[in-house]
């Protein structure tokens, strides 16, 4: 009787103790799944460029990630300048040729695209050890990266945007002219609304396929470039309407990715993310995913440019020596309208 009871006291204790061993099995497979994930996802996000590295990846830690999915990513609004450069292969020189505020908010479920427009005439900051003078907006970049490399363009740009108009930028996005080409084809182009006078102005172009007409049309990457380059496709044409287009194709491009499911998503960023150069570390780009996920399909886009209308002259000034026509922006009310986006 004594043995059948030692025996009986001794079976729980076995059983629990398989039950505790089993846990931690079990926790430790769920730990090296999420150890996998991360790496693998990490492996996945190496592949954007970063100005600091050149493209070289760099491997960020579980700690680094989680302080950045608890750290500013927390934020209700979140501010990604897009910088299109017009660098060509064989030039030096490097200029804004778009720079586009995105301003999601969560709370709201808006996404404001700002347009700043390039030939704005402002103060540049002082930077890297050389002092600002007056000049076109766009010129920040170009001279950034000349005195400090790629994320001194991105710096110097970032700096501007803080002293003239009151407003921080989160994480930089750049990309160059054959890297917009490239996103829009990845894409399988987009659709979008044309004017009589901007499909005829594609239908002149030798090297596109022409049979554009009014309404409603599918771009691939080389028509979409020329679409938001130019601003002479009709009498009437100007660079505010350049930048109209500009925002136009980030919308529909905005709205292609919320349509697509994780797969293709994945298959897509494998493709497009070595093509664009930022500042955001991997830790930093999860966490910016992981809190906008929740929102991206009910997201309203909505568009804007600086200087608004109404705030601003037009004016000549002189540029290194030479006479260059400029938008004069009442700094004050453009500094108003853009942090009410910007800031909540």
């Amino acid at each position: 009787m004594a043995r059948r009871a030692e025996r009986n006291t001794r079976r729980p204790r076995g059983c629990f103790g398989r039950f505790l061993l089993f846990l931690v099995v079990v926790e430790g497979l769920i730990l090296a799944a999420g150890i996998g994930a991360f790496v693998y996802v990490n492996s996945v996000l190496d592949l954007v460029k970063r100005p600091e590295t050149d493209g070289t990846a760099v491997l960020k830690t579980l700690e680094n990630l989680g302080q950045s999915l608890f750290g500013k990513e927390e934020d209700d609004i979140l501010n990604i300048l897009l910088i299109g450069q017009d660098m060509r292969e064989g030039e030096e020189h490097k200029l804004a040729d778009a720079m586009i505020l995105c301003s999601v908010n969560r709370n709201t479920k808006t996404m404001t695209m700002c347009s700043l427009m390039r030939d704005m005439y402002v103060q540049l900051p002082d930077y890297a050890g050389h002092t600002g003078t007056k000049n076109r907006i766009n010129a920040a970049y170009s001279l950034g990266c000349s005195w400090s490399g790629e994320r001194g363009g991105m710096e110097m740009l970032d700096q501007l945007i803080l002293e003239q108009f009151g407003v921080e930028v989160d994480y930089n996005v750049e990309f160059g002219f054959d890297s917009f080409v490239r996103v829009v084809d990845a894409l399988d182009g987009v659709e979008l609304d044309l004017t009589e006078a901007e499909a005829a102005y594609l239908n002149k172009q030798p090297h596109l396929s022409g049979g554009y007409t009014e309404g409603r049309n599918l771009l691939d990457g080389e028509a979409a470039l020329i679409f938001v380059r130019t601003r002479h496709s009709s009498a009437g044409d100007s660079d505010f309407f350049r930048t109209g287009r500009q925002r136009a194709v980030v919308a529909a491009v905005a709205e292609k990715l919320k349509g697509m499911d994780i797969q293709n998503l994945y298959g897509l960023m494998t493709e497009i993310l070595p093509m664009i150069y930022s500042d955001m570390t991997n830790g930093q780009i999860a966490g910016c995913v992981l809190k906008l996920l929740p929102i991206a399909g009910e997201l309203e886009i909505k568009s804007q440019q600086i200087p608004a209308d109404g705030t601003y002259e037009n004016a000549r000034v002189e540029i290194g020596g030479y006479p260059a026509a400029v938008l004069l922006p009442d700094l004050e009310k453009n500094r108003q309208i853009l942090m009410e986006i910007c800031e909540g």
